[in-house]
């Protein structure tokens, strides 16, 4: 948790919260659990050493609506009207490959198997009424669905095929959570037609 620095020399350091806002969309629980297994086998063949994402925690990034030191309710104001305004059927969304991407600590993530699935339908969606909204700070220009396993402390892993992974998604959701602290709190949930 990040720490406010001292206030005119009175040594009192308070901790600063950081609130996240995001939309996503979450795996069911059987690919939650398939998903948990290839981590698993990561993990236990000692060829990954890093922080292991929580398995209640996967899911796939839309959009990401900032950080802040409190919990804008504008902007989930904003962002819950713009969801709103998005209709899609349900689809079927896959993974079929393990890879990195770059960074100080490089995350392992699993990937689509193309860059033309419904999911990236639903992200410009979402997209282009978030930017009706004001909410454009946050939009890509880009999107690659992935699903994070872990933040690696050896660098990159070489990229593999795996069993596909696929799951019906049903809904997206705006979710919060406060840096450093366990929890997803979901502050709006919208269902995906048939």
């Amino acid at each position: 948790m990040a720490q406010q620095p001292a206030q005119f020399g009175c040594g009192l350091d308070a901790p600063i919260l950081i609130h996240r806002l995001f939309f996503a969309v979450f795996p069911d629980e059987a690919a939650r659990h398939a998903i948990a297994r290839v981590a698993e086998e990561l993990r236990t063949s000692r060829r990954v050493r890093g922080r292991w994402i929580d398995p209640l925690r996967y899911h796939v990034t839309l959009h990401f609506l900032g950080d802040n030191p409190e919990l804008r309710r504008d902007i989930v104001d904003r962002g819950t009207a713009a969801a709103g305004r998005v209709a899609m059927p349900a689809f079927r969304i896959s993974f079929d490959r393990l890879a990195s991407f770059h960074g100080r600590t490089p995350p392992g993530v699993l990937l689509c198997p193309d860059q033309a699935t419904p999911v990236h339908a639903l992200w410009q969606a979402l997209g282009c009424e978030l930017l009706a909204a004001g909410l454009g700070a946050g939009v890509e220009p880009r999107f690659t669905p992935h699903v994070t396993l872990f933040h690696g402390d050896d660098g990159p892993l070489e990229p593999e095929s795996i069993a596909p992974i696929a799951w019906t998604a049903r809904a997206f959701v705006l979710v919060h959570s406060v840096v450093g602290q366990k929890d997803y709190r979901v502050l709006g949930n919208w269902q995906l037609q048939g």
